[in-house]
């Protein structure tokens, strides 16, 4: 199933749904009374899995919400983490744009990123001139964000290092008002960049089953940097962006069953210009254009489960999706010693299947009521890159597949497969009726990194010495809620987290003979890890919820 044809059938159905209302985005009815006092402890899952008040979390978690994704203006990621304190985002340029959030100074990979409880495909770069981002849903689909601050790995395994950012994307009873069918239609634009966004959904409800289609397109140009020099060139970026999602849910005696179906699509022109003539790399560049895409496409299947014997409730899931990112560079040097117009191209695949289940038992032991959550992930991936080049002699017309001793095809890294299986338990112990909760819980997490054979690797690095790797680790954590009041309470907790050995960092076959420089395999390299300490107060009142924690990260 193509990117295309996924956006084709989201917008016929988007215009054939039955509606019974129509009203801008920013008018859309909410069913939650925003008066209610119950809005300042708001409900979390990403911190257990399971829904839990704010006020019994042992860490620091904010939620991001559908009116302060309205009012705080978010068309993108940088404009849902402007007021975070701790947070920022990875932006490697003006021409790759996101490549992930970055949590109390830790990044890149290692900080896990979900979608409807979906993980989000890898970031891999090699040079100056690829980068795949993190490729992240469009922020118009998105209905609220949850972020959770520090090691999170007991939970979500190894990409959680620094932390977790957990998407919700919109669901039929959100584009429903009122009646068994709505339609929602917005429209948002920001002069910083000149952006525009424009999305539609609608969605029907019949009996026990529902259905919703949303499409959004979103262009901009060139981030426009503050306090720049008079005589700095300024870049220029054409961004576009449509994406499509598609859900059918049923409620059943078991508990909410939903399909969901997005795919998006991106692409970035540039016209770098800033760094012309300015950095070493650059001296002899006179034009460096880029002409990037990335398309993604996910399909995924969950249930909310309700009670059912010992389990009080839960949820499983499987998915799959795939992300291909292709983007190529004109590099033209005419002043350059041997005047030569550089053309480059970069593809990067990823594939992954995955299941997990998380569940929850209501248990009592003596005077100690516990919340006992167990539960597993699996997942399995299939990465491969590719990077070809011409170099083109502008005196006499001759093109050479070798540029810097480089000679092209050739791969980064050997066709690879990542299985990586995660089993938790974690508790919640209330040690007396109003005292403090105990929350224990430990991990235990596989990681395989496996080889395909692949000629093009063999080829292009014949001397390089690969290798599988496997590991495992265990992952504790500790936490402590003590209310003081009906409106504060006192937090703690104590976590380790890890990020396990990249494929691209076990296996590569970077080689530059003219520098020098040769990357070899290193079977020998462990997981990062990182542990954090962490202490607070949180209070709440009529109109206002206020934080303050303390803490210490160390990562190694």
């Amino acid at each position: 199933m193509s990117f295309m044809y996924v956006m084709r059938l989201a917008a016929v159905l988007v215009l054939c749904l039955p509606t019974a209302t129509m009203a801008a985005t920013e008018a859309a009815v909410d069913s939650e009374d925003n008066s209610r006092p119950a809005e300042l402890d708001p409900i979390t899952v990403v911190a257990h899995r399971q829904p839990r008040q704010l006020s019994e979390v042992a860490g620091t978690v904010t939620v991001i919400d559908a009116d302060r994704l309205e009012r705080d203006l978010v068309m993108d990621v940088a404009d849902l983490v402007r007021y975070e304190p701790g947070m920022a985002i990875d932006n490697g340029s003006n021409r790759f744009g996101f490549g992930g959030f970055r949590i109390r100074g830790l990044g890149g990979n290692r900080t896990a990123v979900v979608v409807d409880n979906m993980p989000v495909a890898d970031q891999f770069d090699v040079g100056a001139f690829a980068d795949t981002g993190r490729g992240l849903l469009e922020m118009g689909l998105v209905r609220r964000v949850e972020i959770l601050r520090g090691p999170a790995s007991t939970l979500y395994g190894s990409k959680a290092l620094g932390g977790v950012v957990a998407i919700s994307t919109v669901n039929a009873s959100d584009v429903i008002a009122a009646g068994d069918a709505g339609t929602r239609i917005g429209l948002q634009g920001a002069s910083d960049s000149d952006r525009i966004r424009l999305n539609a959904a609608a969605a029907m409800r019949h009996d026990s089953f529902d259905f919703m289609a949303a499409i959004v397109g979103r262009r901009g140009d060139e981030i426009r940097a503050a306090g720049r020099p008079d005589d700095t060139p300024r870049d220029r970026l054409e961004r576009k962006q449509q994406s499509a999602l598609l859900k059918a849910g049923h409620d059943t005696l078991y508990g909410r069953l939903q399909l969901t179906l997005d795919a998006s699509q991106e692409t970035r022109k540039s016209d770098i210009r800033a760094a012309l003539g300015h950095s070493a790399q650059f001296a002899n560049t006179t034009l460096l254009l880029g002409d990037d895409r990335r398309e993604a496409l996910r399909l995924l299947i969950d249930q909310d489960l309700a009670a059912l014997g010992p389990v009080s409730r839960g949820h499983w899931r499987v998915w799959h999706q795939s992300s291909d990112t292709r983007q190529e560079t004109r590099d033209l040097r005419p002043v350059a010693p041997v005047p030569v117009d550089v053309y480059r191209r970069f593809e990067f695949d990823q594939k992954t299947t995955g299941a997990g289940a998380d569940l929850e038992s209501d248990l009592q032991t003596g005077t100690l009521h516990h919340r006992f959550g167990y539960g597993f992930e699996y997942s399995q991936s299939r990465v491969s890159n590719l990077r070809d080049g011409l170099e083109t002699h502008l005196e006499d017309g001759h093109a050479s597949n070798v540029i810097l001793g480089e000679v092209f095809p050739l791969r980064d890294f050997p066709r690879s497969r990542v299985s990586e299986l995660g089993i938790y338990l974690h508790d919640e112990i209330r040690l007396w009726r109003g005292g403090p909760t105990l929350s224990p819980g430990v991990r235990w997490e596989y990681y395989d990194l496996s080889l395909g054979r692949d000629a093009l690797f063999e080829q292009s690095y014949p001397e390089a010495e690969t290798t599988e790797l496997s590991t495992s680790s265990w992952q504790p954590r500790l936490g402590l809620v003590w209310p003081l009041n009906g409106s504060m309470e006192l937090f703690a907790q104590y976590a380790r987290g890890l990020r396990a050995p990249p494929f691209s960092d076990v296996n590569i076959g970077l080689e530059y003979a003219q520098m020098r420089v040769r990357a070899i395999a290193n079977p020998d390299l462990k997981p990062e890890k990182g542990r954090t300490v962490e202490a607070g107060l949180r209070w709440r009142g009529q109109s206002t919820l206020a934080e303050l924690a303390v803490f210490r990260n160390d990562y190694r």
